[in-house]
C-alpha cells in the first residue's frame, strides 16, 4: 500500500493480512483464515530491500573514565548509533551532518565500552572504546594531529571538535618562530618552507591547558 508502507517484518505481516482481506471482500473465510496466522520472530526487526552498504564511522579508540558524551564521525545521515558497557545501553544518537554526539554517559564499570551503528539498507557497525586513566583533557590532545613529521613545505595540525586558541612554534633556542591566532577553524597549515631545518617545539594551547609536540624541519 503507497500509503501504508511498513519497514519492518511486524508491518509487513499485517500488511499481508489486510491485503488477503482486501482482495476477498472481508469475507467471513478470508477473516477465519487470517486469524490463523502466527508470526513467530521479532516483529520490530526491518528487513532490506536493496543491496546493502557498509556504515563507514570513526571514533576515538579511547575514553575517560569520567567521560559523559561520546562523538561519531559518520558519512551517512540517519545512522542510530548505540554505546553499551557489559550489555546495558549508556546513550544513543542519530548521525546528522557527519556526526552523532551520544549524551549523558554513565559508566557502569571499567569495561571496555560497544558502539554500534543501524541503519536500514546498511551493514551495521560495530566497535569498541578502551577506557583510559586519562582525563578528558589529555584525550582531547591525543586525538590532535600533526603531520607529516618531520615536515618539509608543510605541516597540518587537526583539532576537528575541540578547542584551539593559540600555536606557537619554537625553536631550540626558546626563540617562538611563528604565532598563530586560530579563529573558528578546525585546522591549520603551517607553510615551514622558508623555516631552517632544525628540532622545533610546537605549542598548543587552549582556555585551559596546553601541549607540547617536538617537530622536525627539514
Amino acid at each position: 500500500y503507497s500509503n501504508n508502507e511498513k519497514e519492518t517484518l511486524g508491518g509487513l505481516f499485517y500488511n499481508a493480512q489486510i491485503g488477503m482481506l482486501t482482495s476477498y471482500n472481508n469475507s467471513y473465510t478470508a477473516r477465519e483464515v487470517m486469524q490463523t496466522w502466527v508470526l513467530f520472530g521479532d516483529p520490530t526487526v526491518t528487513y532490506r530491500y536493496r543491496e546493502s552498504q557498509n556504515v563507514i564511522a570513526t571514533h576515538p579508540a579511547t575514553g575517560a573514565e569520567n567521560m559523559t558524551s561520546f562523538t561519531i564521525e559518520c558519512e551517512t545521515d540517519g545512522v542510530l548509533f548505540v554505546i553499551s558497557q557489559d550489555g546495558v545501553i549508556l546513550g544513543t544518537a542519530v548521525s546528522s551532518g557527519g556526526v552523532a554526539t551520544i549524551l549523558g554517559i554513565v559508566l557502569i564499570s571499567d569495561s571496555d565500552l560497544t558502539v554500534v551503528g543501524t541503519k536500514q539498507n546498511y551493514i551495521p557497525y560495530e566497535g569498541t572504546v578502551a577506557l583510559s586513566g586519562l582525563s578528558n583533557e589529555e584525550l582531547n590532545w591525543n586525538n590532535i594531529k600533526v603531520y607529516p613529521n618531520p615536515a618539509q613545505d608543510f605541516l597540518h595540525i587537526d583539532w576537528a571538535g575541540q578547542n584551539m586558541t593559540s600555536i606557537e612554534l619554537i625553536d631550540i633556542s626558546g626563540k617562538v618562530v611563528l604565532t598563530v591566532k586560530p579563529a573558528n577553524q578546525s585546522n591549520h597549515t603551517i607553510n615551514t618552507s622558508a623555516v631552517a631545518d632544525g628540532f622545533y617545539l610546537l605549542k598548543l594551547a587552549n582556555e585551559t591547558s596546553q601541549d607540547i609536540r617536538k617537530i622536525v624541519i627539514k
